[in-house]
């Protein structure tokens, strides 16, 4: 019996999580519809202990996967066998390097009849991060007969992730860098500066000003508490997700009470989503399956669950467009361009249009946030370093007032 982790849709809407023992999926599916509930995405429950702590079973990089399912693509859509591409793209790695073997793995669960979504995803392919997005899109195109066009699409997708981390990156490194210079510039002054002033101060019985004082004490604990936080984000790092592959509930809540983080991780969801649901919808997927799809593959679980919940109410027979007339943190355009696309019967388009906005619109705060926080970072080190060479240089000369020089 293999443990598994499910998520399900009850009647009412509401998202259901649960753990349970069966042999296989189908038996998982089998339980879930039983209980009066819609499977949604059903995983295979990882074995946590601290061997995978301090090396964990890593799947492949999202550039490597880009790849790999570039190269599966080219070959589905030149009418290449399925065995036979991932036999090509196998080969093309050096014999035991950890692509080759998983993609090995995957063929062989190919042969055996397993899909190309679960054999990518139980060779550990694919990462946890990336699962729903990536599975729901090359499950869609087993279902709708359109396996290469969608391999193509999760592989472009993939790209433009990889391109949105690589801004995301270069707007924070410097802000970063400013911090970090900031910090061991305050480090420096209490920990070598001042204490080359305080002979001087204690010489002539003048007490140290109060903000030397906490600049040393801030200097004496800084590195223990700086190696110790080290520490704490290497661990967390390498076993940041629990064993069903998801990151905790109270970070998911964080990310959406921090006013800019909110904003981008509600657009990059709900960008993948509007990507994922017009690509099923021109592939010939229904609507309510297409989101079904599309809304397992949010990872953020609150706005996952108000997207399971707006499925609830297209099922009723509600348009897309009021359903998420009342989607907490969605800008009115996502509703505005859906009503057209429902009138006009452009939908598919119109869910194209508004992922490139949502993921324009997150370029644009990006940049934004890197024109405003470097500078102010900049200004407020220059003010606590004046400020301390004020109280250093303004002490120094009351010493000398009151020794006649």
């Amino acid at each position: 019996m293999k443990k598994y982790y499910f998520e399900a849709v009850s009647a009412s809407g509401e998202l259901v999580t649960a753990e349970t023992s069966q042999p296989d999926e189908s038996a998982v599916i089998a339980e879930v519809r039983a209980r009066g509930l819609r499977p949604v995405s059903i995983r295979t429950v990882r074995q946590v202990n601290f061997a995978h702590i301090l090396k964990p079973t890593s799947s492949l990089s999202v550039k490597e996967l880009t790849a790999v399912l570039s190269s599966i693509a080219a070959l589905l859509e030149s009418q290449v066998s399925l065995e036979k591409s991932l036999e090509i793209v196998a080969e093309n790695y050096m014999r035991r390097s950890r692509t080759r073997n998983r993609l090995e793995e995957a063929l062989r669960l190919v042969q055996s009849g397993q899909s190309l979504s679960h054999s990518l995803q139980h060779a550990h392919l694919i990462a946890p991060s990336i699962e729903r997005t990536v599975g729901s899109l090359i499950k869609a195109g087993e279902n709708t007969g359109l396996l290469g066009e969608n391999v193509r699409k999760a592989a472009d997708l993939l790209s433009s992730q990889l391109e949105f981390e690589k801004k995301l990156r270069s707007a924070l490194t410097y802000p970063a860098l400013v911090a970090m210079a900031s910090l061991f510039t305050l480090v420096f002054m209490g920990s070598v500066i001042v204490p080359s002033f305080q002979e001087l101060f204690e010489s002539a019985q003048k007490p140290l000003p109060v903000a030397l004082e906490l600049l040393m004490d801030f200097s004496a604990l800084a590195p223990p508490i700086l190696l110790v936080a080290l520490v704490v984000m290497v661990l967390g790092s390498r076993r940041s997700k629990d064993q069903h592959g998801n990151a905790p509930t109270w970070l998911h809540d964080l990310q959406l009470k921090t006013p800019f983080v909110a904003m981008i991780v509600t657009r990059r969801d709900m960008a993948d989503f509007c990507f994922l649901l017009a690509v099923m919808l021109e592939g010939g997927v229904s609507l309510t399956e297409a989101m079904q799809l599309s809304a397992s593959s949010i990872r953020n679980p609150k706005l996952r669950q108000e997207a399971m919940a707006r499925l609830e109410r297209v099922r009723s027979g509600a348009p897309l467009s009021a359903a998420f007339s009342d989607f907490k943190g969605v800008p009115p355009l996502l509703r505005q361009l859906t009503a057209v696309g429902e009138t006009n019967g452009t939908l598919p388009a119109m869910l194209h249009q508004i992922a490139t906005n949502f993921r324009s619109a997150m370029q644009e705060q990006l940049e934004k946030f890197s024109a405003v926080v470097s500078p102010l970072l900049i200004l407020i080190l220059g003010g606590m370093v004046g400020a301390l060479m004020a109280s250093i240089f303004g002490a120094i000369l009351e010493i000398n007032d009151l020794s006649g020089i």
